[in-house]
């Protein structure tokens, strides 16, 4: 507990309705330690300092801001429209806001190393509900370099927007909480392999002049995230010598056969939308990690399309998102399968899945809690090139959950 945390415990004591907030900061921290979240999605603002930072987490904070001193030049070095207001819900508490509305980042933090492969991202976001919010019109967080320099954008308007994480939207006058895993060895649009460093960047996205000035931003933490494994949910080396249908139920020109010492999956036509679909499974927590071992022994013809991808849906497809394929500049893609002069190389990553958040409704409503895993090989040319092996998903939990 910090040094704020325990001088507003011992005030406590002193009224009766510091009484009851001091019951409130002890349900926030049993519900910290729960296991169907890490962080409070809502939560009382007046005992943010207590209750915004998970109680049994043992995570590094790397950056965080609460901007109750104001936007200080020692955490902001750079801002061109950033500001410090009241809160709209609570005038004790102050938030971070924007005079204009600007592209390419706004108010850049002081950076800070790159030191692990998953960190944790939280804040708070609010919009009034009578602002008109558009895929440009809101707020956006993500991470830069520089000023921004090489880039990423992990929160914004649009559904989806290359790697985003989250979508903005209208909070209807209420403070709403995120919180999510960033891998930030990952490359992508804009986005180099493996940063040294890297701020945090906000702004105020606007095509509407009107609408400017309504975004907010506060309690932004980022932590250097703590992960673990809850079980394994699906499994498949393919060493039985067939596809199996208790694990596929649903293949269309997938195969299992021989790759020098063992057993792989392969197809023998290159299909979109899926082809074969594993059984179903779910995790609490909505965060999945993907492990395979992958293969193309003929460099593709077109760079873009001519791999495998592999991804989840939530039917035969349904609902469909995909983490891993062959063009890095489809949506949400996690990592690009690429050909590896003929090598077999290993691909693990941990993706979010929740319902109702972009990156999963592909022209749709979003998944449901039951997915399913979807593998294929795309392309018009050099079908059934790609191999794929030892295919594992385990249900994955940060924070307070790996107590």
């Amino acid at each position: 507990m910090n040094a704020v945390c325990l001088l507003f415990a011992l005030c406590v004591l002193s009224t009766v309705v510091v009484q009851v907030k001091l019951e409130a900061a002890t349900s926030a921290y049993l519900q910290c330690t729960s296991t169907e979240s890490t962080l409070l999605v809502q939560y009382n603002k007046d005992l943010k300092d207590c209750t915004n930072d998970c109680l049994c987490n043992d995570e590094k904070v790397l950056f965080a801001d609460d901007f109750e001193r104001g936007l200080q030049i020692t955490k902001w070095p750079k801002s061109y429209n950033g500001r410090v207001v009241a809160d709209p819900t609570n005038s004790r508490n102050h938030v971070l806001g924007f005079s204009r509305c600007k592209y390419a980042g706004d108010t850049f933090s002081v950076p800070f190393k790159t030191t692990t492969e998953y960190y944790r991202v939280d804040f708070d976001y609010y919009m009034p509900a009578a602002a008109r919010v558009t895929i440009t019109d809101s707020g956006w967080m993500g991470f830069s370099v520089d000023f921004p320099g090489s880039h990423i954008w992990t929160f914004t308007g649009h559904a989806p927007y290359h790697q985003s994480l989250a979508v903005a939207g209208s909070t209807n006058g209420k403070w709403k909480h995120y919180s999510f895993l960033y891998r930030v060895q990952l490359p992508g649009y804009n986005w180099i392999s493996n940063p040294s460093h890297m701020r945090v960047m906000l702004e105020e996205t606007g095509r509407t002049g009107s609408n400017c000035g309504h975004a907010l931003f506060d309690n932004v933490v980022v932590k250097e995230a703590k992960v673990c494994s809850k079980g394994v949910l699906f499994y498949d080396d393919f060493e039985h010598g067939y596809l199996s249908s208790r694990l596929w139920p649903r293949n269309i020109n997938g195969y299992v056969t021989s790759d020098s010492t063992n057993k792989v999956l392969k197809f023998s036509h290159c299909r979109g939308g899926g082809d074969a679909f594993s059984n179903a499974f779910s995790c609490s927590t909505g965060y999945y990690r993907i492990t395979f071992d992958y293969k193309q022994t003929v460099a593709p013809a077109h760079p873009y399309n001519d791999g495998g991808f592999l991804g989840v849906a939530n039917g035969f497809p349904g609902h469909n998102q995909w983490f891993f394929g062959s063009n890095p500049n489809f949506p949400g893609l996690q990592h690009n399968l690429g050909y590896n002069s003929g090598q077999w190389r290993r691909y693990s990553r941990i993706v979010r899945v929740s319902p109702g958040t972009h990156q999963f409704t592909h022209g749709g409503t979003g998944l449901s809690d039951s997915i399913r895993l979807i593998v294929e090989q795309y392309g018009s040319k050099n079908c059934g090139t790609v191999s794929y092996d030892n295919i594992l998903v385990e249900c994955v939990a940060f924070g307070c959950d790996c107590n």
